[in-house]
């Protein structure tokens, strides 16, 4: 990915990266991340199904907006200055299942997880559990 480079997932739309996709920048700066459209006059904002990949060196690997979408599994978040970020209310793709954010690695972000005004309705104390994240959030 170039130094702009930036991935935006429309409302109701759905990227699935699936088996060994590698997201990275091609030289020494970062590129921009995913951002998952917010819903707020659709169903559901963004989705993003991502099993088995890499996502390294954004500036924010993940960005997600009020009532987008994700499944990750088994995924390396790696060397981002954000892993995920988390804005507004958070849903699973598969509504309620724990196992849709499960096997997940963040390691050398400044921070793994961000979370500002989220809404963890779906994630809630069993990914938190599950799960050994850092975690920087702002009160609502």
């Amino acid at each position: 990915m170039g130094e702009q480079s930036s991935i935006f997932i429309e409302p109701t739309i759905r990227l699935t990266l699936q088996s060994n996709c590698d997201l990275k920048n091609c030289d020494d700066s970062y590129w921009y991340g995913i951002t998952l459209a917010p819903g707020y006059f659709n169903p559901t904002g963004g989705q993003l199904d991502m099993s088995n990949s890499t996502i390294a060196n954004a500036q924010t690997a993940i960005s997600t907006k009020h009532r987008s979408q994700i499944r990750l599994v088994g995924n390396k978040i790696e060397n981002n200055v954000k892993g995920l970020s988390i804005l507004g209310y958070l849903s699973f793709i598969n509504f309620g299942d724990p196992d849709d954010f499960s096997g997940n690695t963040f390691f050398r972000n400044n921070y793994g997880i961000y979370m500002v005004h989220a809404h963890l309705l779906d994630l809630g104390i069993k990914m938190l559990h599950r799960h050994r994240y850092e975690i920087q959030s702002t009160p609502i």
